[in-house]
């Protein structure tokens, strides 16, 4: 069965609703009683009228769905998708509060397109967001995300984060695990068939300001602490209460 029957079944058969593009208009339609989800980016503008005539020539990056959770209008976490610089300076000029507690990291810890700095693209989303917790959702092996220069500049725009990586980068640790950590959630997670799984699954619970989640901070820094060798993320660990 391919995509399109699927869900032209889902949507004819289960009333499912899907879109076939999220720009800023389809906010309305995401949230569902005290949780809100904004799309945060693109507008509806920008997915008109793509690259044409732009001053800088968007890609598939620049449009890259920014979305944002929310409960009882307190900000739990942004999903950054491929946001690139190009989409960031588009998303700046909406004038949209982007503070959250919880950062679904861009480019899973890499760089956000050729030719871009992404330090400078880090401290500043880092800076607009002040999340408590960064995630990079990543593959150890691939790409060897995160890199050294994304997650230094996290810790150096934000001293007390927590950041959480899904699986053991080959960054912070060459040599694979050899039991399953005991911190992750009971959820599945892509790297538990293997041992690679640093932070796994990331369970949210919302409760207006509240925003816990698992496998907890400390934790998460006892694995690291005590398992991993060589953590990008170790100067930030020692804030972690």
């Amino acid at each position: 069965m391919t995509l399109i029957s699927t869900l032209t079944y889902a949507r004819t058969k289960r009333g499912v609703k899907f879109f076939a593009q999220l720009t800023t208009s389809t906010t309305d339609s995401l949230s569902t009683g005290e949780v809100k989800v904004k799309v945060l980016a693109p507008t509806p503008e920008s997915a008109a009228k793509g690259g044409a005539g732009a001053e800088k020539k968007l890609n598939a990056n620049s449009m890259s769905a920014v979305i944002g959770f929310y409960h009882k209008s307190h900000g739990v976490a942004i999903a950054a998708g491929d946001l690139d610089q190009v989409g960031l300076d588009n998303l700046l000029q909406e004038e949209i509060n982007l503070k959250a507690d919880i950062l679904i990291f861009p480019h899973h810890g890499g760089r956000p397109g050729a030719g871009n700095d992404g330090i400078e693209f880090t401290k500043k989303l880092c800076g607009l967001v002040q999340p408590k917790l960064v995630i990079f959702s990543n593959g150890r092996g691939y790409y060897d995300h995160p890199f050294k220069e994304i997650v230094d500049a996290v810790i150096s725009t934000v001293p007390n984060v927590h950041i959480l990586c899904t699986q053991l980068s080959r960054n912070c640790s060459q040599i694979a695990l050899t039991l399953l950590p005991n911190h992750l959630h009971s959820l599945p997670a892509k790297g538990k068939s293997n041992n690679s799984s640093c932070g796994g699954t990331v369970v949210v619970k919302i409760n207006a300001k509240d925003t816990t989640y698992t496998p907890q901070a400390n934790n998460h820094k006892d694995f690291i602490t005590t398992q991993v060798s060589t953590p990008l993320c170790n100067s930030a660990l020692q804030l972690i209460i």
